[in-house]
């Protein structure tokens, strides 16, 4: 909605995690309803290709101009399932439909990690997708029994374990441009640009939204002052 006037109050440590999605906030936003105001937005408008790399991660952003606002995502998980997905985003209006109810989601490898470091608290079979990359033992599968309020069988396919709740094939991706739009709102501006993002995850989201910024304060510092193009006439 490109909403850039609003006041948000959380009385807890973390935003609320609810389906794993964003599709509830969007729906109460839209039931609050949405004003006009009689301020110019002002955008962050992509002259010029912008590349970026985190070497860490393998995080790879390009970002090209572009007179609205599109995303294309590619992850490799490196696994059977999910493999290598891919989601596009071709305009903000379509977000609510097509991205904004793509849950979170764990691969069974990652769970025991994950809940090592105090992490998945929260998660269930309800708020996320749990994809078996690999077919897991019956006691691992016993030991991760807190992930669901009703025990599931134990899986004997790769895939989705609780397909029930999957809206999308390719929902992990989703996921991450859902992750990547967030992220990137953190530049403050609205953005006239056309991604292509590889393998993103918050860390180097980050990271790359801080690149932006740079070229944003750079633009807002030249804002009204004439472009002189040598290739026309005076």
């Amino acid at each position: 909605k490109e909403i850039d006037n609003l006041q948000i109050e959380i009385d807890g440590s973390e935003v609320p995690y609810l389906d794993g999605s964003s599709k509830i906030f969007t729906s109460l936003l839209n039931e609050a309803g949405l004003l006009d105001q009689s301020e110019n937005k002002l955008f962050f408008e992509v002259e010029e290709t912008i590349e970026f790399k985190d070497e860490e991660s393998g995080a790879h952003y390009v970002i090209s101009p572009f007179d609205g606002f599109e995303v294309t995502v590619l992850v490799d998980f490196d696994v059977p399932y999910p493999g290598q997905q891919f989601a596009v985003l071709a305009g903000l209006e379509k977000y609510e439909g097509e991205i904004s109810p793509a849950k979170s989601f764990v691969l069974l490898k990652d769970i025991d990690s994950l809940m090592g470091n105090g992490l998945i608290k929260g998660g269930t079979l309800d708020n996320a997708l749990v994809i078996a990359d690999r077919l897991p033992s019956s006691t691992e599968w016993e030991k991760w029994g807190s992930l669901s309020h009703s025990q599931l069988p134990l899986p004997a396919t790769l895939g989705v374990i609780n397909k029930s709740n999957q809206s999308f094939e390719n929902e992990p991706a989703r996921h991450k441009l859902l992750d990547f739009i967030g992220d990137i709102a953190l530049l403050g501006a609205p953005i006239k640009g056309r991604f292509v993002v590889h393998k993103p995850g918050h860390s180097s989201n980050n990271l790359f939204a801080r690149v932006l910024k740079k070229q944003l304060q750079e633009q807002r510092k030249l804002r009204g002052k004439p472009k002189y193009d040598p290739s026309k006439i005076p």
